[in-house]
């Protein structure tokens, strides 16, 4: 898929076609049961956070980078928080919980330090308590989550 750029170089907003398609899929009603399994690249995994974060205020990560390798996704890119614009990196390892992603921050940045372990931990915590807090609003059961090389595949049933 061609990479659609928006200002400054930045990957331009949009869910993804076929997460668009699997989404009304899914919130159809009529698939009940069906296994699905979709896989998305980095790219497509930028675009469609972008698209997110456009949608929700307080999601200070438009214009992220993404990177996918077996041993984790990294993020960079700037974020502002209130009236702070800064470069921000990391990485994470991505799992499951009881169906559910969720995931644990293994290096945080912002600039060229490393943030402490308790603001690490902090974060970490809020990203997952909005994942599980998704879970009522998820329309499918996740069973896989594989990542390779610059692409994750998600795996699971409709419910």
């Amino acid at each position: 898929m061609a990479e659609e750029m928006g200002e400054q170089g930045a990957t331009a907003p949009r869910l993804v076609r076929e997460l668009g398609e699997f989404r009304e899929k899914a919130r159809a009603g009529t698939h009940h049961g069906e296994s699905f399994e979709l896989t998305v690249t980095d790219t497509e995994l930028e675009e469609t956070l972008a698209w997110y974060a456009g949608r929700h205020a307080g999601v200070p990560l438009p214009g992220t980078r993404i990177s996918i390798d077996p041993n984790g996704i990294g993020l960079s890119g700037k974020v502002q928080l209130g009236g702070l614009r800064a470069e921000v990196s990391g990485r994470a390892d991505v799992y499951l919980q009881d169906g559910i992603p969720a995931l644990s921050i293994v290096e945080l940045k912002m600039g060229t330090a490393a943030l402490p372990e308790f603001v690490r931990f902090q974060i970490e915590e809020q990203l997952n308590r909005q994942l599980m807090l998704r879970e009522d609003e998820l329309t499918v059961t996740i069973e896989a989550l594989e990542l390779q090389e610059g692409q994750l595949t998600v795996r699971g049933r409709i419910r």
